[in-house]
């Protein structure tokens, strides 16, 4: 017999986490001299700091049974602060809409302290 491999999608939690490495990462921009280095690093802190909502976004919305549309998509891509309060919203149930917004900004502040952490942990490396 020949098992087949089955992956499963990432959670959302799964996306967060990889939201805050991503923000990790980022915090180290200040730190970098300036240069190629510099510049690539800014690529790829964005390209990461873009995806990575839009990835929790999805499979989150898979785990609510929300159906995505592509103006859910658009939106959450191009104006991800105004947009995701509504769609936390929209894709829970009542008496956990207020919590889950709650949750969100408990989020955004973790992720700028991950930020800051990277930036003090690369000065302290002396990058």
């Amino acid at each position: 017999m020949n098992p087949t491999l089955q992956l499963q999608p990432a959670s959302p939690r799964a996306a967060l986490w990889w939201l805050f490495g991503a923000a990790l990462f980022a915090g180290v921009a200040p730190a970098l001299p300036a240069g190629a280095w510099a510049v690539l690093h800014a690529v790829l802190s964005n390209l990461a700091l873009s995806f990575l909502p839009f990835l929790w976004y999805c499979r989150d919305s898979d785990a609510c049974q929300f159906q995505r549309t592509a103006w859910w998509n658009m939106g959450m891509v191009t104006l991800l602060f105004p947009v995701l309060p509504l769609y936390l919203w929209r894709s829970r149930a009542r008496g956990r809409r207020l919590k889950a917004i709650g949750r969100a900004c408990a989020c955004a502040l973790m992720l700028l302290v991950a930020g800051g952490l990277g930036a003090l942990l690369a000065l302290l490396a002396g990058v």
